[in-house]
């Protein structure tokens, strides 16, 4: 058996939480991708799509929450906020990156699947992870691979947990309420750099 994670990005609300990057993982066993994959594959909004979690009306939001709390999965989220920042969004998301992929490490993790952005941001990340390597914060056991948003359900949960994330941090009626259901049956870490 061997610990495995699905991850996504999010910017949060330009207006009300502006200058916010998260990136966010489920974690789980290798051997029960399938159940993950069968919870979320009903998700599919249409074929050749992906569930989205700002697309979701709040009834399915809270209904996705409980569905992702009785999984056998953990969650991570790293949230870099810095309002009033000139920074890129592809600089918050690599500072993230420098957060997460240490932690999965040092949790055991040997695989992480993220969502593709395109083959030049995939080698943006792929070096991110070389780099982290290089400087000694990675063994050599952490792999990445990216693949396609709308042809792996599995990466949906991350979605959808970046959203939740969101939807706290920006105030939305039910943001805590998700959250607070969700870290009833599953650890929930969130990490602010």
């Amino acid at each position: 058996m061997a610990l495995v994670a699905r991850g996504d990005e999010s910017g949060s609300d330009r207006t009300r939480d502006p200058g916010t990057t998260l990136v966010s993982v489920v974690m789980l066993d290798d051997t029960r991708l399938h159940v993950l994959n069968d919870a979320m594959a009903p998700l599919r909004p249409r074929r050749d799509q992906k569930f989205n979690w700002r697309d979701a009306p709040p009834a399915q939001r809270m209904d996705i929450t409980r569905l992702l709390a009785h999984l056998p999965i953990a969650a991570l989220v790293v949230v870099h906020s810095r309002p009033g920042t000139t920074e890129r969004p592809e600089r918050r998301r690599r500072h993230c990156l420098n957060t997460l992929l240490p932690m999965l490490d040092q949790r055991g993790c040997v695989n992480l699947i993220w969502e593709s952005r395109g083959p030049a941001d995939d080698r943006q990340d792929v070096k991110t992870l070389s780099y982290l390597r290089s400087c000694g914060h990675l063994s050599s056991t952490l792999r990445l691979e990216h693949r396609i948003g709308h042809r792996d359900p599995t990466l949906w949960a991350a979605d959808a947990l970046c959203g939740m994330v969101v939807s706290l941090r920006t105030g939305h009626q039910d943001g805590n309420d998700y959250l607070t259901e969700l870290a009833k049956d599953i650890d929930v870490q969130i990490v602010e750099i």
